[in-house]
């Protein structure tokens, strides 16, 4: 799977989910698994587990003492993407992570992750904002209405639009194209 692949995966579960911002949800999945290219028991997040039961025992990096170390630590198992995502936000929701949870932007966002403590790699936060903007993930981070929230993935699901700037005016080119693009998907 490429790295675009991975972003569409992800792009309707980050949409539907009101935690934190898409870009973020995104941007940390495809980190932490190399943009899906090291997912294990579909641990989208590198989440670890106090637990023997659904977990893993996985080699991965951590700093220490601003060195970077090899260590064995236990990782959460999931069934599904989804219920990895489920988990992801549930965490996000504790008080720990509450300046994640209320960033304005992914900036405020990915500097919080580290405040917080996700992750020990001091440059986790430039990692996760080189993601974010060499794949224009801020661009998600705009809402769009409840009701629109569906039709938003759907369009793009199919190529009939990006999906971007969902509150602004469209010119009549992108309405043009949207159409010619309804209506290939519909032949």
């Amino acid at each position: 799977m490429d790295n675009n692949s991975f972003i569409n995966l992800l792009l309707p579960y980050a949409l539907k989910q009101k935690v934190v911002l898409p870009s973020i949800l995104i941007a940390q999945s495809a980190l932490e698994t190399g943009f899906g290219k090291h997912i294990f028991h579909n641990n989208y997040f590198g989440i670890k587990s106090n637990s023997k039961n659904s977990s893993h025992i996985a080699k991965t990096y951590e700093y220490i003492n601003s060195k970077k170390v090899q260590t064995i630590c236990r990782f959460k198992a999931y069934s599904s993407l989804e219920n990895s995502i489920n988990d992801y936000t549930n965490l996000m929701l504790n008080p720990r992570y509450l300046r994640v949870h209320l960033a304005k932007d992914y900036i405020e966002a990915c500097n919080a992750l580290i405040l917080c403590g996700y992750a020990t790699d001091p440059n986790y936060s430039k990692k996760l904002n080189s993601i974010i903007e060499k794949y224009k993930l801020f661009l998600w981070d705009v809402s769009c209405s409840n009701f629109a929230v569906n039709p938003r993935i759907f369009v793009v699901e199919n190529n009939i639009s990006d999906g971007t700037n969902p509150k602004k005016y469209s010119t009549r080119e992108e309405v043009w194209t949207m159409l010619y693009r309804l209506y290939l998907f519909m032949k």
